[in-house]
């Protein structure tokens, strides 16, 4: 909608730019006229009535081409380039949300059934899915420092090292909740750049 109106604007302002010049030649061919008046014939003022038509009609034609080009490809392309990062934060979104809910559930599984070792691999398992889904559906989007021992990138090195550690009695749940930080951290970068 704002895109809308700032191409009205500037279409505006280019019109009437185009108007004051056709204005300006105008006054420019009357006045040479009037210096002339007694040796001015009707001829000579047709003539110059046709080269004002002429140049008011080039620069109309030029002004549309602009205008034109303006309408037809700037303003689809702005608004696809808009549409698209849109929806590949909606992904990500998305993506992220479906993480949150893994991790609530592998937190409860060991709080309901911690030694019950296939239960708690098939959650690890969906665990690894979703934080390639998440991988995968952030590709194009920056969260969080690269460098960072939170990145995403860090928690997908170190997820066979937490899956392997997650099968003692009592497991460390510090790379679970370095996981719902992270995800979190990235929700809320997500909706501060809307």
């Amino acid at each position: 909608m704002v895109m809308l109106l700032w191409s009205l604007l500037i279409a505006s302002g280019v019109g009437g730019i185009v108007l004051v010049g056709i204005w300006l030649v105008f006054r420019l061919s009357v006045s040479r006229l009037r210096g002339r008046t007694a040796k001015t014939t009707t001829e000579e003022k047709l003539q110059v009535y046709t080269f004002l038509l002429s140049a008011a009609q080039s620069v109309i034609a030029i002004a549309g081409i602009v205008i034109g080009t303006f309408f037809g490809v700037y303003i689809p392309t702005k608004l696809d380039q808009d549409n698209s990062r849109r929806q590949m934060r909606a992904t990500c979104f998305a993506a992220i949300i479906s993480l949150r809910k893994t991790i609530t559930i592998v937190k409860q599984g060991y709080t309901i059934a911690p030694l019950d070792r296939d239960q708690r691999l098939a959650d690890w398992e969906s665990l690894r899915t979703e934080l390639d889904n998440v991988s995968f559906g952030c590709h194009e989007i920056s969260l969080g420092a690269p460098s960072a021992n939170t990145s995403l990138q860090q928690l997908r090195k170190r997820f066979t090292e937490a899956e392997k550690a997650s099968e003692s009695p009592n497991p460390d749940m510090s790379y679970i909740n370095g996981v719902a930080d992270w995800s979190l951290n990235a929700l809320s970068e997500l909706q501060a750049d809307r």
